[in-house]
């Protein structure tokens, strides 16, 4: 199978992203634009998810076949609304719990039901880590 081309994952341009939408980016930049299976799962999905976490600090993730977006806050209907800990959503990133298995256990709050429910469960599954990718860490923190 020939390698498929990245979709470019971006932030809003001028727009500075809190810390969750920060983890956000650098993580699906790193795993869909490294990892061709989740690149062309990600070109299929069609739907905007907003997440909030404590504090009121909230994150969009829109995607739309050929490119994703993140950014602050909740956009206006989205597909999927969800409200988690901070923490939690830091595990499922570093592949540590199954978001779907979250959703199920109630510890991610479905805020509304899913206007796109295969769409917006399709993008829970693009979280997780592939345990089987090598990861480099670009820039020391």
């Amino acid at each position: 199978m020939e390698p498929t081309t990245s979709i470019p994952v971006n932030k809003i341009e001028g727009q500075k992203l809190n810390g969750l939408g920060n983890m956000i980016l650098q993580f699906m930049q790193q795993e869909i634009g490294g990892l061709d299976y989740k690149s062309e799962a990600a070109r299929k999905i069609s739907c905007t998810m907003s997440m909030v976490v404590e504090g009121g600090i909230s994150v969009s993730i829109s995607f739309s076949g050929n490119r994703i977006l993140v950014e602050n806050g909740i956009v206006y209907r989205p597909d999927m609304y969800i409200e988690a800990p901070y923490l939690l959503m830091a595990d499922i990133l570093c592949g540590k719990v199954n978001p779907v298995l979250e959703v199920l256990k109630c510890n991610i709050k479905l805020k509304a039901i899913p206007r796109k429910p295969f769409q917006a469960f399709k993008v829970l599954g693009l979280l997780k880590l592939d345990p089987t990718a090598e990861y480099a860490l670009e820039e020391e923190i």
